[in-house]
């Protein structure tokens, strides 16, 4: 990546100091620093992919995907597909995904939540 200290910009200079608690990147090997710019690149890379939503639907024998970015535009598209609240036909199913995850869904006129892939369950053994 970067070859001297000299090369790096002022904002992954304020990620190295911020990731290494040190005043001075200088002061800092340059392959650690390099190593905490990779990091911080993938980072930022994954937490694009998660302002990808997907409202699937299936309404009136009518299915389709709808694409968009943020959480509020996929809101919005809900809203239509439900005729801003009007639509009560309990054959309406719509399943919101981000990041092809889902996270919201709505059958029989109500909305789920599936849990969580990590949540931690008691289980008795008595």
């Amino acid at each position: 990546m970067f070859k001297s200290h000299k090369q790096i910009p002022p904002k992954f200079r304020r990620v190295i100091i911020d990731e290494t608690l040190t005043k001075r990147v200088s002061k800092i090997p340059l392959a650690v620093c390099n190593d905490i710019i990779a990091r911080h690149l993938e980072e930022e890379q994954e937490n694009e992919t998660l302002k990808n939503f997907q409202v699937e639907y299936y309404i009136d024998g009518k299915h389709g995907c709808i694409d968009v970015v943020g959480r509020q535009e996929a809101l919005i598209e809900v809203d239509r597909l439900l005729s801003f609240g009007e639509n009560k036909d309990p054959t309406a199913v719509i399943a919101v995904r981000q990041a092809k995850r889902l996270i919201q869904g709505y059958v029989n006129c109500e909305w789920i939540y599936p849990e969580p892939r990590d949540k931690i369950r008691y289980v008795s053994r008595t």
